[in-house]
């Protein structure tokens, strides 16, 4: 498919396409490029044409793991248009984006794993719905020929948790240990899942099995063992390793700790306290004090107004 067939594929799916230079920025026309409309030569011409995602109603999953630990897990996620390149001297491409199109209605943010702010080369996967990607260019090629699905606010909250769940095995592949320390990582990898997630006893199994599987562990069934292991463990009342024991054995900073833990960790809701009718009435509060009487009190909000002087 040539690339005019290309652009007439993208915009027959509703996207916005934009010249994109070699420098992986928009080509703007009289300073800008949002809200553009790109002559058709322009766009042939460009060294690549990329979609703008908001005016496309879409976002882009955009997997930049420089070490691919990220992109063994991208069958997770929902099946859609994707791209990818030729990485490492491959002869097949490797997936890296994702195109959907966004839920009606919901508001949709840029979401970055790890959230540092060091710079784009650290980040490992990144959700973005205001900028724009490349999906046309010479040495970029189409991985899933489907239209780009069009997710409900349910899907989106599934790919959101998807990708904290990816960024997370990717970072336990990362650090996988020799072999000889294999089943110590395993073990306060489930206590983690055990103590810090609500995820189904099968559900932590298979991250487990995920993760061991694509660090090429040769004993995939023992490490998924210690998950049971830790849950039994735990319902005993006894310890078990958590976040602190799998910080310290990995050498980790332990003020900094490890943020792809804190991507999956539930949270802790502190509920609002309510009361009864019976309680409201049988409790003596303290009186009120005025502090301008009678305009306003102790432990209370004012706004008080008026015209100039």
């Amino acid at each position: 498919m040539n690339r005019e067939e290309l652009i007439e594929k993208y915009q027959s799916y509703g996207c916005k396409v934009i010249a994109v230079g070699n420098n992986k920025k928009p080509i703007n026309i009289n300073g800008k490029w949002k809200g553009v409309e790109y002559p058709r030569n322009m766009l042939l011409a460009a060294p690549y044409v990329g979609i703008d995602h908001e005016a496309s109603n879409a976002f882009d999953l955009d997997f930049d793991d420089k070490k691919l630990n990220a992109h063994k897990f991208s069958s997770l996620l929902p099946a859609t248009h994707t791209i990818g390149k030729k990485l490492n001297g491959s002869a097949l491409p490797t997936t890296n984006h994702f195109l959907y199109f966004k839920p009606d209605n919901v508001e949709i943010k840029t979401e970055s794993y790890p959230k540092s702010t060091k710079g784009k080369g650290n980040k490992i996967i990144e959700l973005l719905p205001n900028t724009q990607s490349r999906y046309i260019g010479s040495d970029l090629h189409i991985t899933n020929d489907i239209p780009p699905k069009r997710l409900t606010e349910s899907e989106f909250q599934q790919v959101r948790q998807t990708v904290k769940e990816i960024y997370f095995m990717a970072k336990a592949v990362e650090n996988y240990p020799e072999e000889n320390f294999r089943n110590d990582y395993a073990l306060r990898l489930a206590g983690v899942l055990a103590k810090h997630t609500e995820w189904s006893l099968e559900k932590k199994e298979d991250v487990i099995r995920r993760i061991a599987e694509a660090a090429k562990d040769d004993d995939v069934k023992n490490r998924v063992s210690r998950v049971k292991y830790q849950e039994d463990q735990l319902k005993a009342g006894k310890t078990i390793y958590g976040i602190p024991e799998l910080v310290e054995f990995l050498g980790a900073d332990k003020k900094a700790g490890l943020d792809w833990i804190d991507a999956i960790k539930k949270q802790d809701v502190k509920e609002y306290p309510l009361i009864d009718g019976r309680k409201f009435t049988d409790t003596n509060y303290p009186p009120v004090r005025f502090i301008l009487y009678p305009i306003f009190t102790e432990r209370s909000m004012n706004q008080i107004y008026g015209g100039y002087g």
